[in-house]
């Protein structure tokens, strides 16, 4: 018996079944956000309740460090959220932000 090798699979030793670790979404690959589940999703739907209190925050002018004491969460939390919204929405600026939070109702121009 040799350990450390695999066997190859052929018609009298089929391959073992590998079972994957399932993410929250009950995907296989771990991701908890799929791409298949954020088609005909609204825009707004796009964002997790935390990020969207996250891009409220930010486009009413408040700093990361601001929101993450507001959130009670880290800087490097709030700048992960931030960075998680521009590339679900693909809007790159915070100008693009203010312009998507505003046409989704999110804020507004008071």
């Amino acid at each position: 018996m040799t350990t450390g090798t695999k066997k190859k699979a052929d018609a009298k030793n089929p391959a073992p079944l590998v079972r994957r670790k399932k993410g929250k979404d009950g995907d296989e690959n771990g991701d908890s956000t799929p791409k298949e589940s954020l088609r005909g999703r609204s825009k707004r739907n796009i964002l997790t309740p935390r990020q969207q209190e996250t891009l409220k925050l930010l486009v009413e002018g408040m700093t990361n460090k601001q929101i993450a004491d507001i959130l009670k969460i880290s800087v490097k939390t709030v700048d992960a959220h931030r960075a998680s919204i521009m590339t679900r929405l693909q809007i790159h600026s915070l100008a693009g932000l203010v312009k998507y939070a505003i046409r989704t109702g999110l804020t507004s121009m008071d």
